[in-house]
């Protein structure tokens, strides 16, 4: 059925009081509005833009999980899209609906040229967050979409559907998974108990029960619901855990044979925690120096009831630069929270914007960029703007980058949706796009040679030439990529959004290869292009897109070989990718606490350390940053996985440093190698050479009681590449 209505006109209301006042008179006003909307429709049309459902009408939870509602929006005119063109969630069975309902484009306009096609969604976790019976049960969901026309009001539309959930409640009960779909077969060396689950990536398990065939097989039948999203999972002791998607419809016939578990399996120990003010929004890494830089934000707040009690704690997180072995390099008190900051890949800039959105806290009362010396943490130059003017809505930001060779500085705003580059000498602002409307807010902005990555509220990712702002391609992702939600290996760019959209793109082109919806953040690529992952449980077929493991909710890192992932959150595991954990660290007490997490993490290039942030705190101050290193003395040595050829290795220690220093440098061919130490003003403090040797190692000791205290770059060259990290000298 297709529904074509009058646009309603709307008296011209501020948005903010606009949606209380649908929240406060929801019920009336969508008993008012179902005749008319058709709560069956599928289809309606609006200002010439098709709006058609295409999210199930049917949710099995927890089966399905909790998956997106979501509308396809075609311009079918021969105009683009009005301008200020959006939607809102309603439901009558939710009058208040809150960040369970969260809309996407999220801070942004449905923007489409004719013959454009675009999706809008809203999360459905709202429905059991407000507390969901058992069984069957109805909702009622509405898109209200809307053009604002300023003065003269507004226009709406409501697309509405309902809703049927069938509930089976957590844990499941076997019986009420099971169904006509039969699936039998055999597994065949096995040691021990073979163990077997069905279970959708979101799921309880349905044990398959197993009957001993011997000589370590067994075989197994099972009849469960008709789905085309069940995995197998097949155990047994010192073996490879597999993981079998299979297809909707009768599987039998299985003959699944199980791999011994691989001799050589990396291992993880902790090697330092560091207990800080605040928890960290994000961190920035150069692997030339060996550093990183840590950043202080927080998605959840103590709540005190005070908001000047609560406004210190907030002022009181520093920027940190670390050396990847802990060592404190220098801190910075930027005097409030930031949500956007980078560092350049030399180390040599570190730039943040003061984060601005908090409204219950005593916020300051301009936007602020500030770049730092990277050396040194000492402010450079920044920019101080009032809410009121254009460089300061473009400042109302929560994220920025800065370019590999530090030249450059993007930045992007929350409300009015640009982007803005500025250059880092001359400090000024060289260009802002788009002008007029804007892209929603600005969540995720990354440098790639002579491109800049947007990833925008208005569920868009867009790459921008540096040189002039000209998008050479825009591409639908879901929503804004979330922190560690961007990820480019091998000629294509993996996006992971707060939509919860995990989409493969080919770089050149901006072509969706496929998307799936994880019900879950971020996205990370395995550098061998076989393997991709998100913050949810699901590893995929970086090909297929077909779910191959099963882990935990955590941050995540493929080693180099395409065999194993590290998960890093409150501690360190390492897992085949199966999601089979086959060693583990132990937890470090960095976000231990209830509704603490980890938001960022990162694997250093030689596969050495685990450098974890903690986000939310619960009783400041408390550990806030772990780093795990790779065991790699003795037996375990032999048990890592095999490094790249051109990757080094280096050691400087102890760090800090007294009288000697002592400089190990492993890996890479086996050839002359030069190490010189800088001071901070960049001059030349020691430099000495060595000729090569077959085992690829070279040492150094430095006699350093001539040197003053403070920061120093240590400079490893060989055959043209050059390789730094710092180390400091104590008092």
């Amino acid at each position: 059925m297709v529904l074509t209505s009058v646009p309603r006109r709307s008296p011209n209301i501020h948005p903010f009081m606009h949606t209380a006042y649908r929240a406060l008179g929801a019920l009336l006003l969508v008993a008012a509005l179902l005749p008319q909307a058709e709560i069956h429709a599928q289809t309606g049309s609006f200002h010439d833009h098709e709006l058609t459902w295409v999210s199930p009408d049917t949710l099995v939870y927890p089966l399905d999980g909790k998956p997106n509602f979501m509308v396809r929006v075609v311009n079918q005119g021969s105009q683009p899209s009005p301008e200020r063109f959006s939607f809102q969630f309603e439901s009558p069975d939710y009058p208040n609906p809150g960040g369970g309902f969260a809309t996407f484009p999220n801070g942004g306009y449905i923007a489409l040229a004719p013959a454009e096609t675009t999706w809008v969604q809203a999360w459905s976790s709202g429905v059991y967050e407000a507390g969901a019976p058992q069984g069957f049960f109805e909702r009622d969901i509405i898109f209200r979409f809307l053009v604002d026309r300023g003065a003269e009001g507004q226009d709406e539309f409501p697309l509405a559907k309902r809703v049927t959930f069938e509930n089976l409640g957590r844990p499941t009960p076997s019986e009420a998974m099971s169904g006509p779909m039969r699936v039998e077969g055999t597994v065949r060396n096995g040691t021990g108990m073979v163990r077997m689950e069905l279970r959708t990536a979101f799921s309880d398990p349905y044990i398959v029960p197993v009957q001993s065939t011997g000589g370590g097989a067994v075989s197994f039948e099972v009849s469960v619901r008709d789905r085309d999203d069940w995995l197998l999972i097949v155990e047994s002791d010192d073996r490879l855990r597999q993981v079998l998607p299979l297809q909707k419809g009768a599987t039998e016939g299985l003959d699944i044979v199980l791999e011994p578990l691989p001799q050589a399996i990396p291992r993880f120990e902790l090697e330092k925690v560091i207990e800080t003010p605040t928890g960290f929004w994000r961190g920035a890494v150069s692997e030339s120096e060996g550093t990183f830089v840590a950043f202080p934000g927080q998605e959840n707040w103590v709540r005190t009831g005070d908001a000047d009690t609560d406004s210190t704690l907030m002022a009181s997180g520093k920027v940190q630069k670390y050396a990847f072995d802990g060592t404190l390099l220098w801190e910075h008190t930027p005097g409030w929270e930031i949500w956007g900051g980078d560092m350049s890949s030399d180390g040599r800039w570190v730039a943040y914007v003061i984060n601005p959105t908090h409204w219950w806290f005593r916020r300051p009362s301009t936007y602020t960029m500030v770049v730092l010396d990277g050396w040194t943490g000492e402010p450079v130059w920044s920019v101080e703007e009032p809410l009121s003017t254009p460089a300061g809505r473009l400042l109302e930001s929560l994220e920025l980058a800065v370019s590999e060779d530090g030249r450059f500085i993007a930045v992007g705003g929350t409300v009015g949706g640009q982007v803005g580059l500025f250059d880092i000498q001359s400090r000024s602002l060289l260009w802002t796009v788009p002008q007029g409307q804007g892209w929603g807010q600005i969540r995720k902005l990354v440098f790639s040679g002579d491109h800049l990555y947007v990833g925008t509220g208005d569920n868009y990712l867009r790459k921008l030439r540096v040189e002039d702002g000209f998008i050479e391609w825009k591409a639908f992702i879901g929503g804004w990529p979330f922190v560690m939600g961007f990820d480019p290996q091998g000629g294509f760019i993996y996006t992971g959004t707060k939509s919860k959209n995990l989409t493969k793109l080919r770089d050149s082109d901006g072509q969706i290869m496929w998307q799936r919806e994880t019900q879950n953040l971020d996205a990370y690529a395995d550098p061998a292009g076989q393997w991709v992952g998100s913050f949810g449980p699901q590893i995929y077929d970086a090909e297929t897109a077909e779910v191959h493991g099963l882990s935990l909710l955590a941050t995540k890192h493929f080693l180099a070989d395409g065999s194993y992932f590290v998960s890093a959150d409150r501690s360190v595991s390492v897992h085949a990718i199966s999601g089979q954990i086959l060693s583990s660290a132990e937890p470090s007490g960095v976000a231990q606490g209830p509704g603490e997490q980890s938001q960022w993490s990162y694997l250093t290039e030689d596969e050495g350390r685990v450098i974890i942030l903690g986000r939310d705190m619960g009783a400041p101050p408390q550990p806030g940053i772990a780093i795990y290193r790779q065991i790699r003395s003795g037996v375990d040595r032999e048990n890592r996985p095999e490094m790249p050829s051109e990757t080094l290795l280096i050691e400087a220690y102890p760090n800090p440093f007294a009288s000697r220093l002592r400089i190990a440098v492993e890996g890479g061919a086996p050839t002359e190698r030069t190490i010189t130490l800088f001071d901070l003003l960049g001059r030349t403090v020691l430099r000495e050479t060595k000729a090569g040797s077959e085992s690829g190692v070279s040492t150094w000791v430095l006699d350093t009681t001539h040197l003053a205290p403070g920061l120093y770059m240590l400079q490893v060259e060989e055959d043209g590449s050059v390789h730094r990290r710092a180390v400091v000298k104590g008092r």
